[in-house]
């Protein structure tokens, strides 16, 4: 769904109804740009930690104290996949889960190394978690 450029324009208002003593709620993802290939360096990735704790604080603005803070990348495959990391104090093998997922969470020392992470197969989405 892509929003009308006209509306947005004219800052157009929406206006819905609702039953009595129904709630909404809005629900947001934040997704990291998956890079082309299936090896990165590992700060090209998990980058997009940061980036996407600073949008969400600037659009919280006042209310960024209770806004989710993102504390990993969850990684999808179309098949099971297997991710490894070479760095200076070894290797790090992670392997997807059931549902083809790999949760991958920052790590000072492997930001700070920026090694190169190698997939068996390029995901196809990198979402930002706050988990």
């Amino acid at each position: 769904m892509a929003p009308n450029p006209q509306w947005l324009a004219e800052d157009a208002k929406i206006m819905t109804t609702q039953a009595k003593g129904e709630k909404i709620s809005v629900i947001y993802n934040l997704n990291a740009v998956v890079p082309e290939g299936t090896q990165w360096p590992y700060n090209k990735l998990m980058g997009s930690i940061a980036q996407g704790n600073a949008a969400i604080s600037k659009v919280a603005g006042a209310f960024s104290m209770f806004a989710p803070t993102v504390k990993s990348v969850l990684l999808t495959f179309d098949k099971p996949s297997q991710l490894t990391i070479q760095s200076m104090s070894g290797t790090k093998r992670l392997l997807s889960d059931a549902k083809n997922k790999i949760r991958l969470s920052p790590d000072a020392a492997l930001l700070k190394e920026n090694p190169l992470v190698e997939m068996s197969a390029r995901p196809l989405e990198a979402e930002l978690d706050t988990e």
